[in-house]
């Protein structure tokens, strides 16, 4: 999207001016290739190990020189990492770890916007993805007929419409998932793209 550049461009001119960023990249979908023009701008910040718990405390302050937000929230499980929706209602998403963690960092899709100290060959190549966890499989199938029997329960003994309208929903999850597993591996995409991991034999024929 064209909102999108005005900020890429200013979140790229602090981080060149700030030398606790030792690298950064595009992550998500930009970096697996399949971003379309509702895609969230997804980075990736390395940060000098010594500057890390500074960067990681300061994070909103860093973020508010470079767009205003509606909201900012910290990953809980990773700590100076962030989601944000601007004003504009764009979508900025941040990830940061230190330098030492890069050649053991579970987002192995990224692409090169800078790198200070040529880390980018440190970090670990992309594993192959597993077939079908049959295991998954059992317990998703299971699941699916203990709520597909609670069901009828819900609208014709309680009446609770709201109850089974929510477990429909579930089923309906339930079997996305079953046909999505079937399909492993899948390719890389972005966490928002559902439809794509469907074929026409499983899921839109």
């Amino acid at each position: 999207m064209p909102s999108y550049r005005p900020i890429f461009d200013r979140l790229l001119a602090v981080c060149e001016g700030d030398e606790r960023i030792r690298a950064f990249w595009l992550s998500g979908s930009l970096a697996k290739g399949t971003a379309d023009s509702g895609s969230d701008l997804d980075c990736l910040l390395t940060i000098r190990d010594a500057d890390f718990d500074e960067f990681a405390a300061g994070w909103r302050e860093w973020l508010a020189t470079i767009t205003p937000t509606l909201l900012a929230r910290e990953l809980p499980f990773a700590r100076g990492s962030f989601y944000s929706t601007t004003t504009g209602c764009e979508r900025l998403d941040v990830v940061s770890e230190p330098v030492s963690q890069v050649p053991t960092s579970r987002h192995r899709y990224r692409r090169v916007v800078f790198d200070r100290d040529g880390l980018d060959a440190t970090v670990p190549a992309p594993e192959p993805s597993p077939g079908p966890d049959l295991d998954r499989l059992r317990s998703t199938v299971e699941e699916f007929f203990r709520i597909e029997a609670i069901v009828p329960v819900m609208l014709n003994q309680r009446r609770d419409y709201l109850a089974a309208v929510n477990g429909v929903q579930s089923l309906q999850l339930m079997l996305y998932n079953v046909f999505v597993e079937c399909n492993q591996p899948q390719p890389p995409m972005g966490i928002k793209q559902w439809t794509a991991r469907l074929t026409r034999s499983n899921g839109r024929s």
